[in-house]
């Protein structure tokens, strides 16, 4: 999927700075430190930019490894992934593109404030979509933070390619000036207070479509990214074979849980949230009704592997945590305490379990924990 897994930290100067539009900044990176980079094979290549917490200093050279065994994990240092607008690998010059909006975010102010000279250190780089010749036409679909990527990509297209561009930005001041070798131009949405994705839904789902023989790039916040992922594969028929490149964007997601999240709505045409099973059993044969709630993937047991429950060295099975009748309910080594009174549940329907066998136990005897 991606390239530039190798955790070395790259290193490059801030060679100049450019305000492209109201909510839009172009640094160019440069330096020694690129002499061995390379971003050519994709067009959405990407670097993630390493920014240390204020007021940490690490060694140097920087040792991602060497840094989270001797310092605590609020003093890692945070990392942002940028696409790649351009690489120059003449003059070893890195054109990176920073959507502004005032002080929010990280990058974004560090960007707008950076001065040339400066040091900077990255991780990468990684890639995924390049334009597919073959295909019968390209749709291309994001928000400002797509641009840098869509810019690279329509410019890389195939003379004589039907291309569809999409771009949503705040309003015409941020519109640049982006075309393919054949002079084919986005289409710019402005969106002009409302919701981030939402013009781009509307013109995607009344677009009068070529033929099925797509390859899609769509890019974006998360919530119109799935929307349009859904009507490209359920909606529209798209095959579920013919690429579809999708960057999801939320906050607290990384592109590993993204990837995952890609994964889930190719098998499935939906973001799906897995169901964890909070049927648990105390060391007394007293058992609680089962209760399903929508809490991510649980720890594995014999019910199945989105069961939220975990297996102790006697064979009880105890929840993490249990919501039922307003009462938290903490068991113990088969001791169940309540916070407060609660009433006594009715028998399990499948009656009472077995401890498991010392075969199947999840723990060698050597380190399972020992019974209080």
């Amino acid at each position: 999927m991606a390239e530039g897994r190798a955790r070395t930290v790259g290193t490059a100067v801030v060679v100049r700075t450019e305000r492209l539009t109201p909510h839009m900044v172009r640094l160019v990176l440069g330096g020694d430190g690129l002499a061995d980079f390379d971003a050519g094979g994709f067009t959405d290549h990407y670097i993630k930019l390493l920014f240390p917490p204020e007021g940490v200093t690490y060694a140097s050279p920087w040792d991602l490894e060497a840094i989270r065994s001797s310092h605590p994990r609020d003093e890692w240092p945070r990392q942002r992934a940028y696409t790649v607008r351009a690489w120059d690998a003449a003059h070893h010059e890195l054109t990176l593109d920073f959507v502004v909006h005032g002080d929010e975010g990280l990058a974004g102010p560090w960007a707008a404030r950076v001065q040339p000279g400066e040091t900077v250190r990255f991780l990468g780089p990684g890639g995924a979509y390049a334009p597919d010749p073959t295909a019968g036409w390209h749709l291309l679909v994001g928000d400002e933070s797509a641009l840098p990527a869509i810019a690279a990509a329509m410019e890389r297209m195939p003379v004589g390619a039907d291309v569809r561009a999409f771009v949503e930005v705040e309003g015409p001041q941020d519109e640049q000036k982006v075309a393919t070798p054949d002079g084919v131009v986005p289409v710019w949405l402005h969106r002009a207070g409302r919701p981030v994705g939402e013009a781009l839904v509307e013109a995607i789902t009344s677009l009068e479509f070529p033929s099925k023989d797509v390859h899609a790039f769509v890019h974006g916040e998360a919530g119109f990214v799935k929307d349009l992922r859904r009507h490209l594969r359920m909606e529209r028929g798209v095959p579920p074979r013919t690429p579809v490149d999708l960057g999801l964007l939320a906050p607290g997601r990384n592109r590993r849980g993204l990837a995952r999240d890609q994964a889930r709505l190719e098998r499935h045409g939906r973001s799906r949230t897995r169901t964890r099973c909070l049927t648990w059993r105390s060391g007394s044969g007293l058992t609680q009704p089962r209760r399903r709630l929508r809490l991510g993937r649980g720890p594995r047991c014999r019910r199945g592997a989105g069961c939220g429950v975990r297996q102790d060295n006697g064979g009880m099975r105890t929840p993490r945590v249990l919501t039922a009748t307003g009462v938290l309910v903490a068991l113990a080594a088969g001791t169940a305490t309540a916070a407060t009174a609660a009433p006594t549940p009715p028998p399990h329907p499948r009656g009472p379990r077995s401890p498991t066998p010392p075969s199947r136990r999840r723990w060698p005897a050597s380190t399972a924990p020992s019974p209080p």
